[in-house]
């Protein structure tokens, strides 16, 4: 290969006249000289000329680089090197090329399954010896083997609803066995969760009610609806549920949670709650003869509490009272219904409860 030496500009001064001479060259190999007076001739340097014969033959220029060729010895095709040290390497290894150096055949390593007939390929002799030796079998066939005696020996049925219970080894088979072990799914209902207290049941319940719960002011598609009809048609609810669902209905929240949604589905759609003005003249009447503040329909409103709207409600006091008319009566006696809502009304207020009876014109403290 050929070095290339490149001279910096460098001045000489001679004393002799005081001329100034400057000399350029790129190549040792074509030197130039240069100078400012042009009665002087350019010197020759030839130090570098010395080039490798064997070399030079085989080395083609393609424009800037150089390359060196030589044939494969075994299929005669042409490879092409870029450094020379490789391209000697080569000569003197005799390396073939990629196709032929990947393409050597080795020895198959092939063996018959005793079971099916199709042939096993290895990757080592020492895998090939050890399978002539135990004479073993195919994979596929090893399966089939294996879930045979799955089936036929490692199985047992579980001690408390008698399920069968399958096992892959024989120790995990013999440990069930020692221990008398239960099935997945009874492990499972027999484990007892912790019930949560009331400090997280509140704490979960403020953290996703209103404006922090992820589907607040959506609702669903009739398409979503009609699927979700469409699935539970015709189910068959068992005991279970049944009983839950009756003591969720049955339970004082649940029917308290209806009646605020009744509430507030009328008062969103414009509705208005009915009144009676004999009932709101009377309470004004008693706010004068007893110095109450009750407000009412007609005065600011009536006041809603636990899902009932409140006939007349003194705050400051803590004093309600309800207006009846003949409706309310069956007998001469308070419907059951009234009664439970002024137990109701009671035990949430703490406070004092009066009702007027419209028939007998009389107002009782309960």
């Amino acid at each position: 290969m050929f070095y290339v030496f490149r001279l910096y500009l460098y001045s000489m001064r001679t004393i002799k006249e005081n001329q100034f001479f400057v000399w350029e060259e790129n190549d040792l190999t074509a030197p130039t000289m240069k100078s400012e007076n042009s009665g002087i001739t350019a010197l020759k340097n030839t130090t570098s000329e010395t080039k490798n014969v064997s070399v030079e033959s085989v080395c083609e220029d393609t424009g800037n680089k150089k390359e060196w060729k030589r044939n494969c010895p075994k299929c005669g095709k042409e490879s092409i090197y870029i450094s020379k040290k490789g391209y000697i390497y080569a000569q003197n290894h005799k390396s073939l090329c990629k196709n032929c150096r990947f393409d050597i055949s080795h020895p198959k390593l092939e063996k018959i399954c005793p079971n099916c007939g199709n042939l096993i390929t290895y990757s080592n002799k020492g895998a090939l010896e050890s399978a002539l030796k135990f004479n073993s079998w195919c994979k596929k066939c090893w399966k089939q083997k294996r879930k045979i005696s799955r089936f036929s020996e490692l199985q047992r049925e579980c001690p408390k609803c008698n399920k069968k219970i399958f096992y892959s080894s024989q120790n995990s088979f013999s440990n069930a066995v020692k221990y008398n072990h239960l099935c997945n799914t009874c492990k499972i209902l027999g484990v007892k969760l912790k019930p949560w207290s009331n400090e997280q049941k509140q704490y979960f319940s403020k953290k996703f009610s209103g404006k922090n719960n992820p589907f607040y002011g959506k609702h669903h598609t009739r398409e979503k609806r009609k699927y979700w009809s469409k699935i539970r048609t015709g189910r068959i609810l068992s005991e279970k549920t049944k009983k839950l669902l009756i003591e969720q209905r049955n339970c004082e929240l649940y029917r308290q949670k209806q009646r605020e949604i009744r509430l507030k589905q009328i008062l969103e759609l414009g509705c208005w709650i009915s009144y009676n003005q004999k009932a709101c003249e009377y309470f004004d009447n008693l706010n004068k003869e007893n110095e109450w503040k009750l407000q009412h329909a007609m005065n600011g409103g009536e006041i809603i509490c636990i899902g009932y709207s409140l006939d007349a409600y003194d705050k400051n006091k803590n004093i309600v009272v309800e207006y009846d008319e003949r409706k309310h009566y069956t007998g001469g006696k308070l419907k059951i219904k009234d009664v439970d809502r002024m137990n109701r009304i009671k035990n949430h207020l703490q406070c004092r409860f009066f009702r007027y009876n419209e028939k007998i014109n009389e107002l009782k403290e309960y």
